[in-house]
């Protein structure tokens, strides 16, 4: 005899299939979903500042495409009630298996483009490299696209362990990248998963047939040992109080001009990330062509 099913917490009639630790909540995967489109609505509505007209440019990184194929869902399940515009620029040759995903996966609709990138920049070595070439080119795209905003595939807690790791190494260029959302001109840089935590992401990933992978969290770890990281991880009150902390230190620098590039803060004309990997040149000379046409 098979035990009986504990029902969905929020429902009360599907089976749960995920324990929300955080909350102490039974979810089915239906319930789930609604529940992590609620916290993006919210996070793009009130934190980001977003409005029903924009031009969304989603940027997907090779190393990033599971989790912001995941991003895309939700952003699609959102945005689907709204005139707005989604876009989804593949920053490499993506598969017919990738773009048929993207578009399984879609809810909205969104137009489909590859991102042609010569010279190629230099790999990134950390998470910090990583977020500032994802986007510079997602920020050279939205341009050719005349989007105006920007989505980026990062949580809180990762914004959070990537400040503690630049202070832990004495660097002050990723202390000021903690906020939800940012302007540079006429774009605007927007965190969608800044409020889901880790353990939604990663189940919801999974539940969506996606390997989640652990990049960001395996990149931090690598630079800095992982010690602290791994007791900031079971602190949420840490993490919850870095962003004033952010905003404090962001205070005390005097803000200053940003990167022309990735538009990071104090980096005028060009940070030292941006100016290793080349970032300048590949922005420079992007292009982007429809991938719409392309059938698997």
């Amino acid at each position: 005899m098979q035990p009986a099913s504990i029902a969905c917490s929020s429902c009360r009639s599907r089976p749960a299939s995920y324990y929300r630790a955080s909350s102490g909540e039974r979810l089915c995967r239906a319930c789930l979903e609604r529940s992590l489109a609620r916290i993006v609505k919210d996070t793009l509505a009130r934190l980001a500042g977003l409005t029903p007209r924009d031009h969304i440019v989603v940027p997907v990184d090779a190393a990033l495409r599971n989790r912001t194929l995941a991003m895309l869902r939700l952003l699609g399940l959102v945005e689907k009630q709204y005139p707005s515009t989604l876009s989804v620029v593949f920053l490499y040759e993506p598969s017919p298996g990738d773009l048929e995903l993207a578009r399984s996966l879609d809810p909205k609709g969104s137009g489909l483009y590859v991102a042609s990138i010569d010279p190629r920049p230099g790999k990134p070595r950390s998470l910090l490299e990583r977020l500032r070439l994802l986007r510079a080119l997602g920020g050279g795209a939205a341009r050719r696209l005349g989007a105006n905003v920007v989505a980026l595939p990062l949580l809180r807690d990762e914004l959070s362990k990537l400040m503690l790791a630049e202070l832990l190494k004495g660097s002050v260029e990723g202390v000021l990248e903690h906020r939800p959302s940012f302007r540079r001109g006429n774009l605007k840089y927007v965190y969608p998963l800044y409020r889901v935590s880790s353990e939604d992401l990663a189940f919801y990933t999974h539940m969506l047939g996606l390997e989640p992978g652990e990049v960001c969290s395996d990149a931090l770890e690598a630079d800095v040992g992982g010690l602290l990281l791994r007791l900031f991880s079971e602190s949420r009150e840490l993490s919850y109080s870095m962003p004033k902390s952010a905003e404090f230190l962001r205070e005390a620098a005097g803000g200053g001009e940003s990167c022309s590039v990735c538009g990071a803060e104090g980096g005028a004309p060009i940070c030292g990330v941006c100016s290793r990997l080349g970032l300048g040149e590949a922005v420079r000379t992007l292009n982007v062509r429809s991938a719409s046409s392309e059938s698997p």
